[in-house]
Formats: structure tokens, sequence, C-alpha cells
């Protein structure tokens, strides 16, 4: 993770990578580690986000879940998306969390990982 300028992690994955069960500790072990920046999703609950003086914590959004397929990778592409339209200016991912976790709730409304035309 050295020089990784943004790892985002599902809970579980963050438990066993770190050991840690609760969210922030995994966050802060993942930061110890060597990230500059941790997103960690914590499903239906939202996600959190610390590091380079970032602290975010952003509620789930209610969802009508049918499949997941997608809701992780939707979340982390709104976020880098966002990062990479502000010239990779780190305050944009704390900016761009709220949207990120309402985006990835609507994913997993439908089957698959693509959205309904």
């Amino acid at each position: 993770l050295e020089n990784a300028v943004f790892r985002a992690s599902v809970l579980a994955e963050g438990e066993m990578l770190t050991g840690e069960p609760d969210p922030a500790a995994a966050a802060d072990a993942l930061l110890a580690a060597g990230a500059e920046h941790v997103v960690v999703t914590r499903g239906p609950h939202g996600a959190l986000l610390r590091g380079g003086g970032l602290r975010r914590d952003v509620p789930g959004v209610s969802a009508h879940t049918v499949d997941t397929t997608g809701a992780g990778d939707t979340l982390t592409g709104t976020l880098l998306a966002r990062l990479a339209a502000a010239g990779f200016y780190p305050p944009a991912l704390a900016a761009a969390l709220p949207e990120a976790v309402q985006r990835a709730a609507r994913a997993p409304e439908h089957f698959g990982a693509h959205p309904p035309r």
C-alpha cells in the first residue's frame, strides 16, 4: 500500500487485510501501511473516508437490493472520476463521497452490472 494515493475497501476486505473488524480502525491500519487515503464501504450503512487530513462518514442510502453486483465498482468509479476531474486534488474524495454512496445504492436495484435501459 506504500504510496497508494487512494485505497477503497469493503469492510470484510479491510478486516481481512488488517485484522480490524471496526471500519475506522481498518482504515487507520491501511493508512499506517502506507495508503494516503482510504475509503471503507459498509454496505447498506454507507462509507467512511480517512487520510491526508480528510475525515468523512457518509450514512447509507435506502435501496431495494436485488443483486449487489457492481455496487463497489460504482462507488469506486464515481470517486475516481471526481478525483480525476479535480486534477487529483484530494479533498475531491470527501466532496464526492455522498454522491458515490448514492450511486452505489442504486446499482444493486437490478440484476447484473448494467443498468436497465
